[in-house]
């Protein structure tokens, strides 16, 4: 499946404890606007993606130019098993 990231105004902010935010989204194919995610005020991404397209034959992620980790102290496995059952 495809997610779509879109609010009322232009951004949708990250809980600064951004940890786990898409863990587990197995069958995730790709995450849209994402440019719309503003994680500037993200200081935990701690397992972010973990597992995030694991069982996906397609998945994708492209994080864009706007995504922010300058405040971040925790990124640990923060791509751990993302996308992990691609074919070769």
């Amino acid at each position: 499946y495809d997610l779509y990231i879109q609010g009322a105004g232009d951004s949708v902010y990250a809980h600064p404890d951004s940890s786990k935010v898409f863990y587990n989204f197995t069958y995730l194919d790709k995450i849209n606007n994402i440019d719309n995610f503003d994680t500037s005020y993200a200081y935990n991404m701690a397992n972010m993606f973990n597992n995030a397209g694991a069982q996906s034959s397609t998945f994708s992620l492209d994080l864009g130019s706007k995504f922010n980790t300058k405040n971040v102290n925790n990124m640990y496995a923060m791509f751990y098993h993302t996308g992990h059952n691609q074919p070769a």
